[in-house]
């Protein structure tokens, strides 16, 4: 999921959050990063990538992007 982050200057930036299918190294978010930038416009790549255990839910049982962006912090 990608959902809006804000800069310390106070800029909104794409953040993504991936559940991995396996385990995470520094290679897999290397990855990760050079086929957003190789398949997106520049201003659509994630400023940064978190990766999580699991992605939450809302009630209902879709994903929560307020939650997500709640929880973004950009350093």
């Amino acid at each position: 999921a990608v959902v809006a982050g804000q800069s310390p200057k106070g800029e909104t930036l794409p953040v993504a959050h991936v559940v991995p299918r396996g385990e995470v190294t520094q290679e897999t978010a290397r990855t990760l990063r050079n086929l957003c930038k190789r398949e997106l416009n520049s201003f659509l790549v994630p400023e940064q990538i978190f990766f999580r255990a699991s992605m939450p839910l809302t009630e209902r049982g879709k994903l929560d992007y307020r939650t997500l962006e709640q929880e973004t912090k950009l350093n």
